[in-house]
């Protein structure tokens, strides 16, 4: 909040929102890459550091709003790592690079999460119990 003259949340924001448009698209008719998908973590990396280094907040409010910026951030990154794991197509996630569905991954479920700074990501059955 003290920092003078620094980009507002808002442009943090709609880089985000560009970024992943244009790297990890969503719906059915757009096919997503390996490519594609490094090319926008890389993206994201260097938005992350420019908005931790230049954005500014002049109010409490406008404080929260850059800080789920930063959020969207690490969801957009969670995103492209798991589109990047899950190396097949399976409607509405499509890849150019992997175009048949794999029918050994039907019954996993993917997660991904950050330890430290390390990505992590674990395939497990599905639990059906519930």
């Amino acid at each position: 909040m003290n920092r003078v003259g620094g980009c507002p949340w808002k442009e943090g924001n709609l880089a985000v929102q560009q970024i992943m448009s244009d790297y990890a698209p969503s719906g059915p008719h757009t096919a997503r890459s390996a490519n594609l998908l490094n090319a926008g973590l890389k993206y994201l990396g260097d938005l992350r550091q420019t908005l931790l280094s230049s954005m500014s907040a002049t109010c409490s409010h406008t404080l929260m709003r850059a800080l789920e910026t930063l959020d969207l951030v690490d969801v957009g990154e969670a995103l492209m790592h798991a589109a990047l794991e899950r190396r097949e197509t399976r409607p509405p996630h499509n890849r150019a690079d992997f175009t048949f569905t794999n029918p050994m991954l039907g019954e996993l479920f993917l997660t991904v999460r950050k330890e430290e700074d390390n990505i992590v990501k674990e395939w497990r059955k599905k639990d059906n119990s519930r």
